[in-house]
């Protein structure tokens, strides 16, 4: 009988300690990332964790679909901008946007991340189906530039800074000067179209 209650309280004591080392895993996890649950930013349902957590896959993610938009967005506008301001700028984050989207994908690719192939419908709409022409295109343009070049410089700066994989540390870092020149210049173009 007291072979039994010891067998009994050793499975317990077990189950209880790697159940505690479980939690404190998770925890620790969930500081990284503050949705545990979402385990790619893409919906596969598969984990991409070869070589980068959850929260560095979600940034490459991120940064590729916002890429995408921003060379979706500025071949609209080197058609529709009425400026000349707004067709440069546009060009040049086709351009820039373009080449940087390549090491992104280089970069997934290399760490076994599935990346987003293409805009969802309603930003393809939303971008392809701009109703306003001329002067009021070029205004909306430039002010979608600062917005998206901001929040975009917040999310490659919280890489730069926090992404655990040294590689996607180094890609944000090597980004953000051209971002800040692409905020700039964004800025500069609002200034001249706001009439």
């Amino acid at each position: 009988m007291k072979k039994v209650q010891f067998f009994l309280f050793a499975t317990i004591v077990t189950i209880f300690i790697y159940s505690c080392g479980g939690e404190h895993d998770r925890g620790s996890k969930s500081t990284d990332n503050p949705d545990p649950g979402n385990v790619d930013s893409v919906g596969t349902g598969q984990t991409n964790n070869n070589n980068a957590d959850n929260a560095d896959a979600a940034f490459l993610s991120d940064a590729a679909y916002g890429g995408m938009k921003e060379v979706e967005a500025g071949n609209v506008a080197k058609q529709k901008g009425q400026s000349a301001d707004v067709k440069n700028l546009a060009s040049m984050m086709v351009n820039d946007h373009t080449a940087m989207n390549e090491k992104v994908k280089a970069l997934a690719a290399k760490k076994n991340i599935q990346l987003p192939d293409s805009l969802r419908s309603e930003d393809k709409d939303m971008i392809r189906n701009n109703k306003k022409t001329g002067a009021e295109f070029d205004k909306e343009y430039a002010n979608m530039m600062v917005q998206d070049h901001e929040d975009t410089i917040r999310k490659f700066e919280n890489a730069a800074n926090n992404a655990n994989d040294p590689e996607i540390k180094a890609l944000a870092n090597e980004a953000l000067p051209k971002l800040r020149h692409h905020l700039e210049m964004s800025k500069q173009t609002k200034e001249k179209v706001k009439g």
